[in-house]
């Protein structure tokens, strides 16, 4: 496949991804929801109703990185474009 047609899937990808709550990426990623925030900090954008950032473990994630994370999640699951 070409490098184009790999570009629209991952843009039809992320499009899904932005659909979605922080908890319903994160429920589908089976990261456990420890506490969600909406304060930023540090270099973080800040959060809006809906796409918080998850507080998972020890771990702090951004919804954007939850959109990134669950793109490549159904990039490497599924039987989209590639190669």
């Amino acid at each position: 496949m070409s490098n184009l047609a790999n570009q629209i899937f991952q843009d039809q990808l992320i499009d899904q991804a932005l659909e979605f709550t922080t908890t319903e990426l994160a429920t589908q990623l089976k990261l456990p929801i420890d506490a969600l925030g909406m304060k930023a900090f540090g270099d973080t954008p800040t959060p809006e109703k809906d796409k918080e950032i998850l507080f998972t473990g020890m771990d702090i994630i951004t919804y954007d990185e939850l959109v990134d994370r669950w793109v490549q999640d159904q990039w490497e699951n599924t039987a989209g474009p590639h190669g």
